[in-house]
């Protein structure tokens, strides 16, 4: 067991949410077990607790899938990229009970995030614009959409409106 103390102590959390994150090694980050530990603490100390699924199978990735109310597949308007992003799809299909893509512009071959979302067989969470300068701030290490501005915070903002509309009993 992992101490919901100790989790918002070492991890990054922004906003008041705590972020899992993956390398891109493409290793297993860890167990089963150990992404389960640490999701319950995540849950206990948080409403709400955002995690970025390895693009690889891992364990820990099937039980962060598993235990997920919303997926979301960012995938860049290119022909390429969706076609790549159609194995990740394959392997979360049937884990995910709510997986939706975000496409990302630029566009340049005229690609829209309806077709991309028909291509790859999932309901449209949004479409998130380019954003000058973001390439910069995460460079940087800054937090991108800190300022509340731009096309990633209002896209932040409607997805975390239908999460917590979602997660509101019905009366």
């Amino acid at each position: 067991p992992v101490a919901s103390a100790v989790l918002v102590d070492t991890l990054p959390r922004a906003h008041d949410v705590t972020l899992l994150s993956y390398g891109r090694a493409g290793e297993p980050a860890a167990s089963a077990a150990a992404t389960q530990a640490v999701l319950d603490a995540g849950l206990r100390a948080h409403d709400l607790v955002v995690a970025d699924l390895a693009r690889y199978p891992d364990p820990g990735r099937e039980v962060l899938a598993r235990s997920s109310d919303l997926a979301l597949v960012v995938v860049p308007a290119e022909v390429r990229a969706t076609a790549a992003a159609r194995g990740v799809v394959a392997q979360l299909a049937g884990v995910v009970t709510d997986l939706r893509v975000v496409v990302r512009g630029p566009a340049p071959s005229g690609l829209d995030a309806r077709t991309v979302a028909r291509l790859l067989g999932l309901g449209c969470a949004g479409w998130l614009r380019a954003e000058p300068g973001l390439a910069t701030t995460l460079e940087r290490g800054a937090a991108p959409a800190r300022s509340g501005r731009g096309p990633l915070a209002e896209l932040s903002r409607q997805l975390l409106a239908e999460v917590a509309a979602a997660a509101v009993p019905a009366a």
